[in-house]
């Protein structure tokens, strides 16, 4: 992966994450801004696995694309731009760590593929240079790739809503009703049947009842979860939030891991699987929903596309 290739850069030892660390920007910006001469988009071409991306939006199976990736190879694959979401910001846009003003994009892609770096704010820079003062935040630009110490951005919250926190009751107003009166009755027919003052068939019945509603709920809201598959690709899913999305998918969505290795997977039982689940089943007798497949990425789409009668195009550099 990238970390395994970041020696050059001479960062803290056994902490190649720092090149995107806000901290350590601020403090040496050098080894990010030779990081990012190297991978601006256009230096690389989408793989298989895009372009896989792709067949599955051209036949209007794709609802998003959330990806960690900050190169911008979904864009130049084809897949339209209101489909992706990059968790982790990207080179489209650009801004000062300071006051936060947007800077030109490819002007700083120009000073920083010229190593003209670091590349100092124009509105504020100059106020820095002019001020003894010390300041705790330099005036330095970079693209809004989201380091560690930022925010995400608000598109991935928005999305995330929209695509996967969706589990709404699809049933009637009356239905609901019904449900929650009933699961308000049941603990005030406990305590009389405890105290012998309804017979304990009453209760049964209740309880009855109550499971029925409860798979009729399930029912509903499975008909109102937009996302009905979850495809993950080649992550080891360690880096929050985006590593939780595969829990946070309704529990009826299947959900497969394209990857080199098994990870996230589950440890502990949980009591009430409402909303999610807690890591993969992969290998467990009680699992009903989970896939992995092993190997590389494009492999794993090439065989993918197989099984639904597609051919991925091939890619050829320009």
């Amino acid at each position: 992966g990238l970390y395994d290739n970041l020696q050059k850069y001479n960062l803290p030892e056994g902490k190649p994450e720092s090149i995107f660390d806000i901290d350590f920007f601020k403090e040496n910006p050098l080894p990010f801004y030779l990081l990012a001469k190297e991978i601006y988009p256009g230096n690389h071409s989408p793989t298989p696995c895009h372009r896989f991306l792709v067949l599955l939006h051209e036949n209007n199976l794709l609802r998003r694309v959330y990806t960690q990736n900050i190169d911008g190879l979904e864009y130049l694959a084809g897949i339209p731009c209101e489909k992706i979401v990059q968790c982790h910001g990207g080179f489209s846009s650009a801004h000062c760590i300071r006051c936060n003003m947007d800077t030109d994009p490819d002007w700083l892609k120009d000073e920083i593929l010229a190593e003209r770096v670091p590349v100092r704010c124009i509105s504020c820079g100059k106020e820095e240079e002019d001020s003894s003062e010390e300041r705790k935040v330099p005036s330095f630009c970079k693209p809004r790739i989201t380091f560690f110490g930022e925010k995400l951005p608000t598109r991935f919250s928005k999305c995330r809503e929209e695509d996967i926190l969706t589990e709404r009751d699809g049933r009637c107003a009356e239905k609901i009703k019904e449900h929650e009166d009933l699961q308000k009755s049941i603990s005030f027919l406990s305590t009389r049947v405890k105290f012998g003052l309804a017979p304990q068939s009453d209760l049964d019945n209740a309880n009855s009842r109550l499971g029925e509603m409860e798979e009729e709920k399930k029912a509903s809201m499975i008909q109102n979860s937009p996302c009905d598959l979850m495809l993950i690709f080649g992550t080891s899913l360690n880096v929050a939030p985006a590593a939780l999305l595969p829990d946070e998918v309704h529990w009826s969505c299947p959900r497969v891991l394209f990857n080199r290795e098994p990870v996230h997977i589950f440890d502990e039982p949980v009591e009430f699987r409402i909303g999610g689940d807690n890591g993969f089943r992969f290998d467990r007798e009680d699992n009903y929903r989970d896939v992995f497949v092993q190997g590389d990425c494009d492999e794993g789409c090439e065989y993918f596309a197989n099984l639904l009668g597609w051919t991925i195009p091939k890619i050829l550099n320009s």
